[in-house]
């Protein structure tokens, strides 16, 4: 009788651990669906930008504008970052919040003024995108290992912890590090969020395409070397048109 007991008491006891782990699980946020910017986001170097995410199943893509105003009318170029996601554990400071590794495929850059083709088409041949950079034209700069004159180095590939949280509506990823610096470590995984995307479409959505996969995902600190270096151009070329006579 003790043993069947002992028996009942330990096989309560894996139901009841399993019951939790299995309540933990399912706790992870639904993030499958088109999120957006609730407005004009600023960001350094009086830069601004309108965040698109699309969160399939596994995959992620990321639709970004760089913007010259507050008001987020004129654009300077369009970022776009593709890649796979996990959502891991939940976060251990923040409630209601999860951990999430984010790893990048592939990134594509539209310049829509003619000062930032002009800027692209700087670089030396190979080095940023693989024919002559045109205004509305989007560039794969995958296949030529990043970027040189943004900085982009896509050959070493660097996972981005980052966390997620769902409430209601609304979608928040961590905010970035006061210090400009990077995710590329756990130790650096964010401790706050940053603005909040609005829910537009929770329909499923399919596998995203990637329009080139790396031989290992995820060059984070390359894509946030390249963003400040992208503002910093966008900023140079925002006051050179300041300069430019009105018409």
């Amino acid at each position: 009788m003790r043993s069947r007991h002992s028996f009942l008491t330990l096989l309560v006891g894996l139901v009841l651990v399993f019951g939790v782990a299995v309540q933990a699980h399912a706790a992870q946020p639904a993030v499958v669906g088109t999120w957006t910017s609730e407005g004009c986001e600023p960001r350094p170097n009086d830069q601004f930008v309108q965040r698109t995410f699309t969160l399939a199943a596994e995959d992620w893509a990321l639709d970004q504008p760089i913007f010259a105003d507050a008001g987020c009318s004129t654009k300077l170029l369009n970022f776009h970052v593709a890649g796979t996601y996990t959502i891991g554990e939940p976060n251990a400071t923040l409630a209601d919040t999860y951990d999430a590794l984010f790893m990048i495929n592939s990134i594509a850059l539209t310049p829509l003024v003619d000062d930032m083709a002009a800027f692209l088409n700087s670089a030396q041949p190979g080095t940023c995108g693989a024919a002559a950079w045109q205004v509305g034209v989007e560039q794969d700069i995958s296949a030529t290992k990043g970027c040189s004159v943004f900085g982009i180095d896509l050959s070493q590939p660097i996972p981005e912890y980052d966390i997620l949280k769902r409430d209601g509506q609304r979608l928040y990823f961590g905010a970035r590090p006061a210090d400009g610096g990077f995710l590329n470590t756990p130790e650096r995984r964010p401790t706050s969020y940053a603005e909040p995307l609005l829910l537009q479409s929770a329909a499923p959505v399919a596998q995203l395409p990637s329009t080139a996969a790396a031989s290992s995902a995820a060059q984070s600190t390359a894509l946030l070397l390249a963003l400040a270096a992208i503002a910093l151009v966008s900023g140079v070329l925002v006051l050179r048109r300041m300069a430019q006579p009105q018409r």
